[in-house]
Order: C-alpha cells, then structure tokens, then sequence
C-alpha cells in the first residue's frame, strides 16, 4: 500500500510540474522585446505551443498580476529563399490590453508586433504576412467551465 501511495504522489507532482511553466518558456522570438527569430529557425516552421491555445493558457508571467500567456502565430516569408514560414508559440501580454480601452487595443498591440518584427528582421530578410494572438479564449474556457459548475 505505502508504494502505491508514494507513486501516486510522484505522479501527481509529475503532473503538476509538466502543467506549470513559464509562458517566456515557450516563446519563438528571442527575446520578449526584440522580435528577432533566431538564427536556426529562419528557414523553417516553428512550433512551441503544440495544443494552440491550450498549451499557453496554464502557463504563468513574470507578472503574474498584471500579463497573461497568450498564443500567437506569425507567418512570415524569408526572401532569401521565397518560402513562406509559421511559427507558434507564446506571448506575454499586459492585462491592460483585455479590457475596453482606448489606449491600449489589442489591435494597436499586434501592429506594434507586426512592425517590430519588419524593422528588427530586415538584416535577414524576413518580412511578415500575418500575426494572430488570441488571449480570450482563456477567459471563454473558465466561463465555460463555470457554467457547467453551476448546471452540476
């Protein structure tokens, strides 16, 4: 009996660690200001966040108060070679950027990212097609959740 206890304890911690990580962990640019994509991975796709949304919705920020771990995807085309890639991963965002504001839109965030990218991959030939982040669906799976709570 105690052996199974015990490794039903380690499985759990297991469980729980491989849950908990670091939302930075799993990000495709080199930093999260520069919006380099690292040397190794200009002439490929890239995948980081394998489940999509899910894969960055338990993660946690560096500021666990004020950003939250969304998913984002950027397409882009390396003109050295003419090829289109994809790249999906992480992102930090500040909480700021959830609510009906003027100042901070989501939409103004994902231009900045956009032209950051452009002006910061111009040495390597990397102009990007598109850019999608999605952090509301964290947001729709807990109400999602709540509802079902409440129907029990």
């Amino acid at each position: 009996m105690p052996k199974k206890l015990i490794l039903t304890i380690v499985a759990l911690f297991l469980v729980s660690f491989c849950l908990n990580g670091d939302c930075s962990g799993k990000g495709i640019f080199e930093s999260t200001t520069s919006w380099v994509v690292p040397e190794d991975y200009r002439y490929k796709d890239r995948t980081r966040a394998f489940n999509d949304v899910a894969s960055c919705a338990t993660l946690s920020t560096t500021d666990t108060e004020n950003q939250v771990c969304c998913y984002i995807k950027v397409k882009f085309e390396n003109e050295n070679n003419d090829e289109k890639y994809t790249h999906k991963g992480c992102y930090e965002v500040d909480v700021h950027y959830m609510t009906d504001n003027d100042a901070y839109d989501i939409d103004n965030l994902i231009d900045f990212i956009e032209a950051s990218f452009d002006a910061n991959n111009t040495n390597y030939k990397l102009v990007s097609k598109s850019i999608s982040l999605d952090c509301s669906s964290k947001y729709l799976q807990l109400a999602g959740l709540a509802v079902l709570i409440l129907l029990l």
